[in-house]
């Protein structure tokens, strides 16, 4: 019987392991501030001030994707520009959840979504560029 301790290291070791870590880093993140300003600020303002919270978070899912794999993933620029995508529709979902939830509207439509999808591939897509750069790595290179 395998303990749950053992399950985890393992999972958290692996290569699908720390990439799913650092997706869930990005999009915990967006939850996060998306939930934090959603009290503080009309929705009007949260829809402005949306695509700097998936950028910012994007950058960071990509770049953390990339400090945690290092030279072991094959694809950077697809990994981290997925992971970017993930972050923006993730936080897309959690406003869209919390006005329905708590206002009875529906803030995000899908045009929003189409602005939210290139930003996070554009941003995770540079935090890695920023991740490779500043570890000294080659962007294009083959592990194997």
């Amino acid at each position: 019987m395998i303990h749950i301790d053992v399950f985890f290291d393992l999972f958290k070791n692996s290569l699908p392991g720390k990439i799913f870590i650092s997706v869930l880093t990005g999009m915990v993140g967006s939850a996060i501030l998306v939930v934090f300003f959603f009290p503080l600020l009309s929705a009007n303002g949260l829809l402005k001030l949306l695509p700097w919270v998936v950028g910012f978070n994007a950058a960071l899912t990509g770049y953390t994707l990339v400090d945690k794999t290092k030279t072991s993933l094959k694809h950077r620029h697809l990994f981290t520009g997925t992971a970017g995508a993930l972050c923006a529709v993730s936080a897309c979902v959690v406003l869209a959840v919390a006005a329905l939830r708590l206002q009875g509207v529906l803030l995000i439509t899908a045009s929003d979504l189409a602005i939210m999808l290139p930003i996070g591939i554009a941003a995770g897509w540079l935090g890695g560029i920023l991740a490779v750069k500043y570890f000294g790595l080659n962007w294009k290179s083959n592990p194997r």
